[in-house]
């Protein structure tokens, strides 16, 4: 069974309204944080992974919809 991939903004604990760089800025901070090798355990790492992966997948979809609409 797998477990429920928590929503982006509450892994890195910011704001929805924050902008692209303060999103991608507090994603670093928590991900060198979390990290195994820096004091941080292994299932915090891989749930800020996992919120990361689903933001790059809607902002891909974004961008492809984007673009396709443009031609």
């Amino acid at each position: 069974m797998t477990a429920a991939r928590p929503p982006l903004y509450e892994v890195l604990r910011v704001d929805p309204s924050v902008t692209q760089l303060e999103l991608k800025r507090a994603y670093r901070r928590k991900q060198h944080s979390a990290h195994p090798d820096t004091g941080g355990s292994a299932e915090q790492f891989h749930a800020v992974q996992a919120a990361w992966a689903i933001r790059g997948s809607r902002v891909g979809a974004l961008s492809t919809t984007a673009h396709s609409k443009r031609k």
